[in-house]
């Protein structure tokens, strides 16, 4: 008797040994599937989930908009083409910070900033001489 465990014992032990699997398992399924809701809902084809205007507004302006001297204005993009602003987006400087953007939204955010208008020079001030 004594060297022997009972059954019940021994079962305890590997039903003890299984636990870490099996909350590590439930923590997993929990994850996932939360992050499966948090995912947007279906877009109709061809429709865009988020005009050029919001996706600025979420994902660029909190620093281009800062008034850093050294991160471009939006005025300063908007003087590039289309197919400059993706580049830039897709292997340029900007790669890693547009990463998590579908192609589609740095198509359409290229679009978008290329098509805004750079605002005009100031008018000179004072008198002109002649």
């Amino acid at each position: 008797m004594f060297g022997q465990r009972p059954k019940s014992a021994a079962r305890i032990n590997r039903l003890s040994a299984l636990r870490p699997a099996s909350v590590s398992l439930s923590a997993l399924f929990i994850v996932l599937t939360g992050a499966a809701a948090a995912q947007p809902q279906d877009v109709q084809a061809g429709e865009p989930m988020l005009n050029g205007e919001e996706l600025y507004q979420q994902r660029c302006s909190s620093c281009h908009e800062s008034g850093s001297r050294s991160i471009p204005t939006r005025a300063m993009i908007a003087r590039h083409s289309p197919e400059d602003i993706l580049d830039i987006l897709t292997t340029g400087f900007m790669a890693a910070v547009a990463s998590f953007m579908t192609e589609d939204e740095k198509l359409t955010l290229a679009r978008h900033l290329s098509s805004q208008t750079p605002p005009s020079p100031p008018a000179p001030s004072g008198t002109v001489q002649r």
